[in-house]
């Protein structure tokens, strides 16, 4: 918590910088949540690789892990795509038992 506070407070780096810095440690985060702590879940794990590959620059869990939600960074630039991409898997049609 503290390095991300810390990165959006540095003003000798571009907020850009700061962007793909936020999103890296979030990323880290939710790996060392993962990993580490064992409290996140399949599903968390599927929901925050699915933003990374959709655009977010960092995403992980939000909560008390095991289910629950994510949070992702997004430019905003991204938004309106990311969400359709996010909808559009969580939307689709699954096999039964998925």
């Amino acid at each position: 918590m503290f390095d991300f506070k810390k990165t959006c407070e540095n003003e000798d780096i571009s907020e850009e910088e700061k962007l793909v810095t936020m999103g890296k440690l979030m990323n880290d985060s939710h790996d060392s949540c993962d990993k580490l702590f064992d409290c996140s879940c399949p599903e968390l794990n599927e929901l925050t690789s699915l933003a990374r590959a959709n655009g977010a620059l960092g995403s992980r869990l939000t909560g008390a892990g095991w289910g629950g939600c994510c949070v992702s960074l997004v430019r905003k630039a991204d938004l309106a795509t990311f969400i359709e991409k996010m909808k559009d898997y969580y939307t689709k049609q699954r096999e039964p038992g998925y």
